[in-house]
């Protein structure tokens, strides 16, 4: 069952039972998910961090990010998925001071076919990015 677009919270309920329900469908843990992105010498201007594509059969739900540019200040760094065409943004911090760490929690669903991803605006030449993005898998 594909998602609705730009559909970014989730309403997961864990029964008694152990089962995972999401919109009434139930889930299956896969595993844990985990990915570290990084970006040295970024480009000037705005930048993006992509992560895996979402393999079919399986939903990814994120639950935390810290996102860090550690040379120049940056306007602003945003979180969210992408679909290969259009970026759904789950979160967006304001200007950043330079090493400034910027944490996230929440839900975040990404279904099959799609990734999260970490866009950094203002950047300098030679800035390094980074993003650590957890959660779980789960099979659809």
């Amino acid at each position: 069952m594909p998602l609705p677009k730009g559909y970014l919270v989730s309403p997961v309920g864990f029964l008694p039972s152990g089962e995972v329900r999401c919109w009434g469908l139930p889930f299956t843990y896969s595993d844990y998910y985990a990915e570290y992105l990084s970006l040295t010498g970024a480009a000037v201007g705005t930048n993006y961090l992509l992560g895996t594509v979402v393999p079919s059969g399986e939903l990814w739900i994120v639950l935390t990010a810290s996102l860090l540019n550690a040379i120049t200040p940056t306007s602003y760094c945003t979180l969210g998925i992408y679909d290969g065409t259009t970026y759904y943004t789950a979160y967006r911090s304001r200007y950043l001071s330079v090493s400034r760490l910027v944490n996230w929690s929440g839900t975040l669903l990404v279904p099959e076919g799609w990734r999260v991803f970490a866009r950094f605006s203002d950047c300098v030449s030679g800035d390094n990015l980074f993003a650590d993005i957890l959660g779980y898998k789960m099979y659809l």
